[in-house]
């Protein structure tokens, strides 16, 4: 074997073996993958507000970050995949103070609002967790110039 050493059998994966699998050998060589240690939840590794060019929108998603270090997995880097959003609800205020845009996102999925180019505070609930039975809240503001989309998400810190 070659590449990281063998530490946790069911969770490191192949990086590449030779023979190519299928093929026959009298001896074969298996690089391996590190097995690496996360956190329960994680968030995605973005720099926030991210504003990219595009329809003049506004894009969230709800993470839910921190947690027992028990989750293992196994890739050459170390790198996480981007993890899917959860449930939550925007509520998008303008300047003035008014409720401009409400949408509510499942699990799984992005909330996507087009709004005209202006400066805006947003709230985010979150619907897949509660505090005290109650959904809790962050409020971001965020600057969405026109012919842009701007990506501002909600993080949630558990212990």
């Amino acid at each position: 074997m070659k590449g990281a050493a063998l530490e946790r059998a069911g969770v490191q994966t192949v990086e590449r073996q030779s023979p190519a699998r299928g093929r026959r050998s009298a001896s074969v060589t298996v690089w391996l993958n590190p097995a690496c240690r996360r956190e329960a939840e994680y968030a995605p590794e973005l720099k926030e507000p991210l504003v990219t060019p595009g329809p003049t929108e506004l894009v969230s998603g709800f993470f839910l970050v921190g947690g027992p270090d028990d989750r293992q997995f196994s890739d050459r880097g170390c790198k996480l995949p981007a993890p899917p959003p959860g449930a939550g609800t925007v509520e998008v205020t303008n300047a003035s103070g008014e409720v401009v845009a409400t949408q509510a996102s499942t699990s799984g999925h992005f909330v996507e609002i087009p709004l005209p180019a202006g400066s805006y505070t947003i709230t985010g609930t979150f619907l897949g967790a509660t505090i005290n039975e109650v959904h809790p809240k962050e409020s971001e503001a965020v600057v969405i110039p026109p012919g842009h989309t701007v990506r501002q998400d909600f993080f949630l810190s558990i212990p």
